[in-house]
């Protein structure tokens, strides 16, 4: 059993001061965890959940074969061990005894079967089913042309064997992600209430309640068969409007926080939350997408020549206020070496491409996006660019699931949208988003297709080693920029505000996504606690290589060091990160006064 390079994504959240108490349905409920969703879930059915709230929410109540730990690595989770052949095509899971769904029931080899077998079922039509098309058999079984699945089944009581037609480094992770949750047959195809809004798995949460438009309660499992999560629950309120949410955190009714634009400044400058507020490194890619199989987007010099309208630069400093990188491509900064700068802005440039495809202008494009005021900003902004160009833009703003419906049917000409890595590899910035399988919900919202595009991209996923030379590189230097032509606008760094009661949390493999990382920098806060500097040292240290040059990373790596006693380390990297801090000439990226007293005291 082989442990997996870590994950390249780190969330730093500080403590921050409550304000009014909360107002909870229930006494208990005061106790709970109280986040954030902005849209309402469309389902909890692990087959279909395709974004990135759906599976923070099923990752507490469902397990899988395995999972990532805290650091981001493959570890075991319902599967005690496992065993890979040689030749990398077939896989043999021990799963745990005496595990139990929350049914009460014991889960057996047989559920592992079921759920896996029922993303490939042609009848359930799961938008996830690429997880597994490369087992043996599944391309038959999902054709409907064989009733077998050969590739999946269950030697022996309590193991569960894989076979894979060829070696994929990657198929772990796949295993990983919440669609490959293992679910009971009788709750999914029962009489009871309908699955998808009344999940039962064998996590460490139960669903209490799911009151649609309103709220999201999970309760913690007794009979965890890792013991029961030290955290009594988590409610999940659904507030669309930002203000909204900042009114609520700001009272004490919400513990966490993602920063809104409209707030940044004024989280980042004034006291007291300048010192408090807690930024992250995102997987992830803002985009501006095209629809590939509607004229004239479906030729590669339209594409190019928006590519050449759009000023990300100007779009990342003066709308985004710098918090994002502009993106060369479609894979976030660390997963791959620097392949290419992206495109100049060069509207002449622009115009002359769209002439030599014979594009009459003005042309008229529909921009299709979610309805939130950010995105609507970014929108403007891209309709401005465009409109230079000679691209008449007409905005057309839908709520979440009306946008969702018209990505899948096809009903758009432009759109704009994020891509979130579910595991750390280059692969999944460019296998789901570029491959014509997964056209539509599938992750290829562009409909772009190339045979030789997927030709290469399955010659890379091929590769069974993912630690080997990576194969990556060589397509995400120049498939993105010479044949997809779909600008990404941005990488997006995201800035957290947290209450006490997050900060103070131990997650207790809770499988909670927005949890990671809550406990990696209490060190700072609680400087005098050193049984958690030794974590928050390690997961500085990796912030660190992504980001030499960020002098506050390296200053909080100072003064976890300092904690943890390696007083000769922390006073290096303090007087780093203040040389650094000298040398930075925009406001917004210097060391925080509080952060710059303590480095100043390590280095006096």
């Amino acid at each position: 059993m082989k442990i997996l390079r870590p994950l390249a994504l780190l969330v730093f959240s500080l403590g921050l001061l409550a304000g009014c108490g909360p107002s909870p349905e229930s006494a208990e409920e005061a106790e709970f965890l109280r986040l954030r969703l902005n849209d309402d879930l469309s389902t909890l059915d692990p087959a279909f959940i395709v974004d990135v709230p759906g599976g923070a929410v099923a990752a507490k109540i469902f397990n899988n074969l395995v999972r990532f730990n805290l650091e981001g690595e493959i570890v075991p989770d319902l599967a005690r061990d496992w065993e890979i052949s040689p030749d990398g095509t077939r896989y043999r899971f021990r799963l745990r005894e005496g595990v139990r769904f929350h049914s009460g029931r014991e889960l057996a080899a047989e559920d592992v079967i079921y759920s896996l077998r029922r993303l490939l079922d042609p009848g359930v039509n799961s938008p996830r089913f690429w997880l597994l098309e490369g087992v043996k058999g599944a391309e038959e079984f999902r054709s409907g042309a064989a009733a077998d699945l050969p590739g999946i089944r269950s030697p022996s009581p309590g193991v569960v064997e894989i076979e894979l037609v060829r070696p994929s480094g990657l198929f772990l992770y796949y295993l990983a992600l919440p669609s490959c949750a293992v679910v009971p047959r009788e709750a999914v195809e029962g009489p009871g209430p309908d699955f998808a809004g009344r999940p039962v798995g064998t996590g460490p949460f139960r669903l209490r309640r799911w009151r649609r438009q309103n709220r999201l309660v999970l309760v913690r499992n007794p009979d965890y068969f890792e013991g029961p999560p030290e955290l009594a629950g988590v409610v999940y309120r659904v507030i669309p409007e930002t203000l909204t949410a900042v009114v609520e955190y700001e009272r004490g009714n919400l513990d966490l926080l993602e920063v809104p634009r409209a707030e940044y400044r004024r989280y980042t400058t004034t006291a007291p939350w300048r010192d408090l507020v807690s930024s992250r490194v995102g997987l992830n890619t803002y985009y501006l997408g095209f629809n590939c199989r509607r004229p004239p987007f479906d030729d590669p010099r339209v594409r190019r020549a928006l590519n050449y309208a759009l000023d990300r630069e100007r779009i990342v400093s003066a709308i985004l206020e710098d918090r994002a990188v502009p993106a060369a491509g479609p894979v976030p900064p660390g997963l791959l070496p620097p392949v290419r700068e992206g495109y100049s802005y060069d509207p002449a440039r622009s115009r002359e491409l769209l002439e030599e495809a014979g594009v009459e202008l003005p042309l008229r494009a529909d921009f299709v996006f979610k309805s939130d005021r950010e995105v609507l900003t970014i929108a403007e902004v891209i309709q401005s660019y465009l409109r230079e160009a000679g691209v008449e833009v007409v905005l057309v703003q839908r709520e979440w699931s009306s946008f969702l419906h018209a990505l899948n049917a096809g009903d758009f000409d432009l759109f704009y949208l994020s891509w979130w890595g579910d595991y750390p590899d280059a692969e999944n910035f460019l296998f789901p988003t570029f491959h014509s399988a997964n056209a539509g919900p599938g992750g290829n919202r562009s409909l772009f297709s190339d045979p030789g595009v997927d030709a290469r991209l399955e010659s890379a996923a091929a590769a069974a080693d993912p630690l080997a030379a990576d194969p990556w590189s060589y397509l995400a230097a120049w498939h993105f920029q010479r044949w997809s032509e779909a600008p990404s606008a941005e990488h997006l760094a995201g800035f957290e505000a947290a209450s006490r009661k997050v900060l103070d949390l131990l997650p207790h493999n809770s499988g909670a996504w927005e949890l990671h990382g809550t406990r990696l920098l209490a060190v700072y806060q609680h400087s005098g606690d050193g049984s958690r500097a030794e974590e928050a040292v390690g997961s500085l240290h990796r912030a660190v290589e992504l980001y030499p040059n960020s002098a506050t990373t390296r200053g909080k790596l100072a003064v976890a060091l300092k904690v943890s006693g390696d007083r000769d380390a922390a006073r290096r990297e303090a007087d780093r990160a203040l040389r650094l801090d000298r040398l930075t000439p925009h406001p917004d990226k210097k060391l925080p006064a509080e952060l710059r007293q303590r480095l100043e005291r390590i280095t006096g």
